[in-house]
């Protein structure tokens, strides 16, 4: 019984981490829509940026989200980046 604790255990902090994964995920996608929306800012071929192209580019974030999050120098440096970004938004 000891051992199917620890697999429940192992597999709810599999599923919080990769919701989390999700959810910051989006945020920045959010964050960078709203950044070059805002700013005018165009995309690497000089158009608007669009949905589409910001999904292909951050392809692959959430696997990346999850390994920072496994280490924990890396995981604190993560949250002072956002951090940093959400106390400069109002400038």
């Amino acid at each position: 019984m000891i051992f199917s604790d620890r697999k429940d255990v192992t597999m709810g902090k599999e599923n919080l981490q990769r919701n989390a994964a999700i959810n910051i995920t989006k945020n920045i996608r959010k964050q960078i829509m709203e950044t070059y929306e805002k700013n005018n800012i165009p995309n690497l071929y000089g158009f608007k940026l669009t949905h589409e192209e910001l999904i292909r580019d951050t392809d692959g974030l959430e696997k990346e989200i999850i390994e920072i999050m496994n280490h924990p120098r890396k995981y604190k440096a993560l949250l002072n980046v956002f951090t940093y970004f959400g106390n400069i938004e109002g400038i």
